[in-house]
């Protein structure tokens, strides 16, 4: 409990650091939605990396091909979290994802792909579940 606490303050703390404009930046700006749970992988069944509170800005890689999950990095920690999670700021209105792509002239939403292998290595291989990789590959 105290150490998903202190993930939460410490991913508050890097949001609110990063939350002024970023000169060289898309247009788009991303933000979670809600309180959202940050996931290892692109469903609710991975493990748990932290918790994104709601208004936090996030850096968003891409998404998978259906939209459905985000790739992200929030405060240094990178993660999934659900498209519905993810506003995106774009000519100066906050919308979901879903309403983003059908008004937006020119979508700017990288397709990513998600193997576990490689990214559990340059995410997570310190944290406790990464030993048991192999039990996880099966989900995808």
């Amino acid at each position: 409990m105290k150490f998903r606490t202190k993930i939460q303050l410490t991913l508050l703390a890097g949001a609110l650091a990063t939350a002024g404009p970023i000169v060289g930046q898309a247009a788009a700006t991303e933000y979670a939605k809600t309180d959202v749970v940050l996931r290892s992988g692109p469903s609710a069944l991975f493990p748990a990396v932290g918790t994104v509170l709601a208004g936090s800005r996030v850096h968003m890689y891409g998404c998978t091909k259906q939209i459905r999950w985000c790739d992200v990095r929030v405060c240094g920690r990178r993660g999934w979290i659900p498209s519905g999670d993810v506003d995106i700021e774009y000519h100066r209105q906050r919308m979901p994802i879903s309403t983003y792509v059908h008004v937006a002239e020119k979508p700017a939403i990288a397709v990513v792909s998600f193997d576990i292998d490689t990214y559990w290595s340059q995410n997570y291989s310190q944290l406790y579940f990464y030993d048991e990789i192999g039990n996880w590959r099966t989900i995808n």
